[in-house]
C-alpha cells in the first residue's frame, strides 16, 4: 500500500493529501500530467470521472470539473463549469445530459446544453451573442441575444428576423441566398419559398414562391402561387425567356378619388400622339433579352424627345453582356412595350384614315 508520504514523493514538492488529494505549485508548469506509451491506435491517457452509486436513479448528477479563482475579494468564485448528468438510466436506453456554464454578473449561466432532444447554445435565455467565425467574415452566423435577430455574414441587422449580407461590396452583383431542392436540373425540379400568415397557417393556406424547370427544357421559371381556398394555385409567372404570365385578372392601381386633389380633365396632345414611332428590331446581345426575334417595340430616345413621362433608367451590371455597350453604365427604359407598339400603329392609321377623309369632306364642300 502506498504511503501519503510515499505518494507526495511521486507528485512531487509542495503536494499535500487529506480527504483527496490536492496538487499545490508555486510555479506555471503543469499540476498534472497523463501520460499513455501505448503505441496501439486506441486512446490514451484516459481521464475516467466515475459516479459509482449504488442506486443510480433518473436525473443523478454525476462529474463536475470547476475552474475557480478569486476575485477581489480573495473569495473562491467558480468562473466556470463542465458538468453531467444522468437522464435516463434504464439499462439499454441509457441517455445523459451535459451542460457547459460560465459566470456572467455575477451568476453562473448555463452557455451550452446537450442532452437527448439536441444542443442548445444560451439555455438561460441571457442577453448574449452568439457569432459563427468563417475564413473571411467574423459573422459568418450572427444572434443577437437582445433583440433576437439573426444575420448571416453580417452583425448589422434590419428588422425583426434574418439579415444577410455579402462579405463585400463590389460593383457587381453578390449572391445573398440560394435555395435549392438539391434534386438534378430536370423538368419539374426546383426549389420553393412559403410565406404565410401566421405560425398557425398549414401550408395549404400559404403563398408560394418558386423557382422551376419547365418542361423539357434546363431554363427555369420563376412561379407566384397564392391561395383562398385552403389550396395554393399558380397565378403568376416568369418565363425563362422573360415572358410574363398571369391568370385572367387584371392589375389595378389605387385611384380613390378621396386621395387626390387638383383633378383636371386631361386630353393628351394628338399631334403629339403622332410622333411616336414603333419599330422592328433584334437585339445584339440575344441571349441577355430572352433570344427573342422580330422583336417590336420603340426607341427609349425617340419617346423621351416626344414625353419623358414614359422613360426610365437602369444600370446595367458588370457580369452582363451589354455592359461593354453602355459606355456610361445607364440604360435607358421604355413604359411602352411590344403591345403598346401595335395599339399605336393602328391608331394612327385610323388618324391617317380618318384625317383623309376629312380632306376628301372639306374639298366636296368647298
Amino acid at each position: 500500500m502506498t504511503r501519503a508520504s510515499d505518494t507526495a514523493k511521486l507528485l512531487g514538492a509542495g503536494a499535500t493529501i487529506l480527504d483527496g488529494t490536492t496538487i499545490s505549485t508555486a510555479d506555471n508548469d503543469p499540476q498534472l500530467i497523463l501520460t499513455s506509451t501505448d503505441a496501439d491506435g486506441n486512446e490514451g491517457p484516459v481521464l475516467k470521472l466515475l459516479r459509482n452509486s449504488a442506486s443510480p436513479a433518473d436525473d443523478d448528477n454525476g462529474g463536475r470539473v470547476q475552474f475557480t479563482g478569486k476575485n477581489d475579494a480573495a473569495q473562491d468564485v467558480e468562473y466556470a463549469r463542465v458538468r453531467f448528468n444522468i437522464q435516463d438510466a434504464t439499462d439499454g436506453t441509457e441517455d445523459g445530459q451535459m451542460d457547459i456554464s460560465t459566470m456572467i454578473n455575477g451568476s453562473l449561466q448555463n452557455r451550452v446544453y446537450i442532452n437527448d432532444t439536441g444542443v442548445v447554445i444560451n439555455d438561460g435565455s441571457i442577453d448574449s451573442d452568439f457569432r459563427v467565425e468563417g475564413n473571411g467574415n467574423a459573422n459568418a452566423l450572427f444572434v443577437n441575444g437582445e433583440t433576437d435577430e439573426v444575420g448571416i455574414k453580417t452583425a448589422t441587422l434590419f428588422g425583426d428576423g434574418l439579415t444577410i449580407t455579402p462579405s463585400t461590396a463590389n460593383s457587381t452583383l453578390s449572391t445573398c441566398l440560394v435555395l435549392s431542392s438539391g434534386a438534378n436540373s430536370t423538368s419539374g425540379s426546383g426549389a420553393r419559398m412559403v410565406l404565410t400568415g401566421c405560425t398557425n397557417d398549414p401550408l395549404n393556406r400559404a403563398v408560394v414562391l418558386e423557382g422551376k424547370h419547365e418542361a423539357n427544357s434546363n431554363a427555369l421559371s420563376f412561379r407566384v402561387y397564392t391561395s383562398s381556398d385552403n389550396s395554393p394555385v399558380e397565378h403568376f409567372r416568369v418565363s425563362s425567356d422573360g415572358t410574363l404570365t398571369a391568370t385572367d385578372t387584371s392589375i389595378g392601381s389605387n385611384s380613390d378619388s378621396r386621395l387626390k386633389k387638383d383633378i383636371q380633365d386631361y386630353t393628351y396632345d394628338i399631334d403629339k400622339f403622332k410622333l411616336y414611332t414603333p419599330k422592328t428590331f433584334e437585339w445584339i446581345n440575344k441571349e441577355a433579352h430572352g433570344n427573342r426575334d422580330n422583336n417590336r417595340g420603340f426607341l427609349a430616345q425617340d419617346i423621351k424627345d416626344i414625353d419623358d413621362r414614359w422613360v426610365g433608367t437602369t444600370d446595367v451590371q458588370e457580369d452582363t453582356a451589354d455592359y461593354d455597350i453602355i459606355s456610361d453604365n445607364m440604360s435607358l427604359t421604355s413604359k411602352l412595350g411590344e403591345k403598346d407598339a401595335m395599339y399605336v400603329s393602328i391608331i394612327q392609321q385610323l388618324i391617317t384614315k380618318i384625317e383623309t377623309l376629312e380632306s376628301k369632306v372639306t374639298a366636296l364642300e368647298s
